[in-house]
């Protein structure tokens, strides 16, 4: 692991993270394992070797390994790093040999002021398989994206006007909402009937534009029937 530091927010003893002291011993040792800059890995994979590139905020996680480091059983692990993923603390991205682990939110917690401001050319999620021997494989458009609009636009369903997303991504206003927010959101509002159907779902950039995430939405068991259910119900 390499020398240096990383940030630790005096609000987090207030997180359900610190509240569990397992948890806490997973996150704690996830950022400091966590890539301070972009870096070409080599990792084993069988008898071979193969190079993945990392981004800030992200590195190579292996059960095996972080057991040893941690002193902790594989399975407790796993399930501590799944339940930091369901939290919206990481994203895991795996494959049969390896799993690239991504810190949300790492460049407003993690980089400073001069860093954050020169991030728009260099996040992305590495999603490079073994034995892939290109390693310029789609990096030369989305090398403009920042890691958490991928993250954003992972998780919104409507893959539409990526360009004008990120444009509208970078430019919301104060009061500015974590990326926690904004994919809870989208979490809530998927669930929605009428986002059952692409057409009106609204286009990612206008999601965005019109700050979406901050609709009272009515709970599903009060929407009222339309016109032909009430009228099937009372059998008219």
């Amino acid at each position: 692991m390499s020398d240096g530091f990383v940030k630790l927010w005096r609000k987090s003893v207030d997180s359900r993270t610190f509240k569990n002291d397992g948890l806490w011993k997973i996150w704690s040792w996830c950022l400091m394992k966590a890539s301070h800059k972009k870096r070409w890995v080599s990792v084993k994979v069988g008898r071979a070797e193969t190079e993945v590139e990392i981004l800030p905020g992200q590195f190579i996680f292996g059960r095996a390994s972080a057991s040893k480091k941690l002193n902790m059983n594989q399975n407790t692990i796993w399930k501590r790093m799944q339940k930091l993923k369901n939290m919206r603390n990481l994203t895991i991205e795996s494959n049969s040999k390896y799993s690239v682990i991504s810190i949300v939110n790492w460049d407003t917690y993690q980089g400073s002021e001069k860093e954050s401001n020169s991030k728009s050319n260099s996040q992305v999620t590495a999603r490079q398989q073994p034995g892939n021997t290109n390693k310029n494989v789609k990096k030369v458009k989305e090398d403009i994206y920042t890691s958490n609009f991928l993250l954003f636009w992972e998780a919104y369903p409507r893959k539409i006007g990526k360009g004008k997303a990120f444009e509208n991504y970078q430019k919301i206003k104060q009061p500015r909402p974590s990326l926690k927010i904004i994919l809870d959101a989208i979490e809530i509002q998927n669930k929605l009937d009428n986002w059952s159907d692409l057409r009106f779902i609204p286009h990612p950039a206008t999601w965005l534009n019109q700050r979406r995430w901050e609709d009272e939405l009515m709970p599903v068991n009060k929407k009222t029937l339309s016109e032909k259910e009430t009228l099937e119900k009372h059998g008219l």
